[in-house]
């Protein structure tokens, strides 16, 4: 009897679950669907893996508008006082279908609810519960919805001849009213930094280009994003690609490279490159690639015929022991490629 009682007096002092859902309210605009990310934190008596199987929209007399199958899983700890803790974070849509049933019905606002069971544990049930308050799309938060980039020609993909000009587009969608801020990335290489503000418009077109064109002197695969910096995206910002043929209409001039020499080890305090002046030369490119990679690792532009690798690059993008590829193009005026270097390699050591 003692040993039942105590077990009661246990579960009358630890008993239950608590889930708390981030955040717990946000607006969304009636009119189009919205991807969100909603995160939980759970606190579950002798739980060590708790499972929803699917996503409930209620409006606010509790009946159920819709429902996402949708199945998520957590996995918990058990602390000291015998509640298993841990996170969950989700990307949840919101559909447009949902919304219009709520918005047509007269309402305002509405509910999204999980329901997660101790897969693992004593078997306790718990919802979580977070609130949706439909607006105009000026009067919700400013979020991104979607990114799209495509070429000229509307596709994700495309050839185009060595030093033609090439240009990417970016279409932004969004709601409510900000500052965006952005840039185009060209195989890992990233160009200033665009800020925008945004308002009165649910999207946006960026492109690349007319005044300046996608690098096309490099045969090969190339990869552009537009990496989205404010606000945060819910999403994997995504990526086209263009190849760069490799017939040369005119050959290009050969730069003398003078040092480091081929298969050189060099240390953090010597990391200066130096190359020949050519005739005609306004702006030099060196690039750095990876032992066998055929994209650059990082690449910069500069007037003279040498070039010194920031501390802030070496730390960030080279580790110690690693053989790197290096080369550099020379550009005219109008800034099309006229001479080219061999390709040469070094070893990096920090000291």
């Amino acid at each position: 009897m003692k040993r039942i009682m105590s077990l009661i007096i246990l579960l009358g002092t630890f008993a239950g679950a608590t889930i708390i859902t981030q955040p717990s309210t946000m607006s969304v605009p009636y009119n189009q669907s919205t991807l969100k990310q909603v995160s939980y934190r759970f606190s579950m008596l002798e739980c060590t893996e708790a499972t929803s199987s699917e996503i409930q929209f209620l409006d606010t007399t509790g009946r159920i508008v819709d429902t996402t199958h949708k199945s998520a899983t957590v996995r918990l700890t058990i602390d000291d006082r015998l509640y298993g803790i841990g996170t969950l974070a989700e990307s949840v849509r919101i559909p447009s279908s949902v919304l219009r049933k709520v918005r047509n019905a007269g309402g305002n606002s509405m509910r999204m609810q999980r329901t997660f069971e101790c897969t693992a544990g004593v078997g306790l049930r718990e919802n979580t519960s977070m609130g949706i308050r439909l607006t105009t799309q000026a009067g919700s938060a400013f979020s991104i919805n979607r990114l799209q980039l495509f070429f000229p020609n509307n596709k994700v993909q495309t050839v185009v001849k060595r030093n033609e000009e090439l240009q990417a587009v970016a279409r932004i969608n969004f709601n409510g009213s900000g500052k965006l801020r952005g840039y185009w990335e060209v195989d890992g290489r990233a160009y200033p930094t665009i800020i925008q503000m945004l308002t009165g418009r649910d999207s946006i077109v960026i492109s690349f280009g007319p005044v300046l064109s996608l690098p096309t002197f490099n045969p090969g695969r190339h990869t552009v994003r537009f990496v989205i910096t404010s606000p945060e995206a819910d999403f994997k910002l995504p990526s086209i690609s263009y190849l760069v043929d490799f017939k040369q209409s005119k050959p290009l001039l050969p730069i003398g490279l003078q040092s480091p020499k081929n298969e050189a080890t060099l240390f953090l305090q010597s990391t200066r490159f130096k190359w020949n002046d050519i005739l005609d030369g306004e702006v030099y490119l060196i690039q750095i690639f990876s032992e066998a990679g055929k994209a650059s690792l990082f690449s910069a532009y500069t007037k003279k015929g040498e070039y010194r690798i920031p501390k802030k690059m070496i730390d960030t993008k080279l580790e110690a022991g690693r053989t790197y590829r290096w080369k550099v193009t020379g550009y005219d005026k109008d800034g099309k490629p006229i001479a080219e270097s061999e390709t040469r390699s070094f070893i990096m050591i920090f000291n």
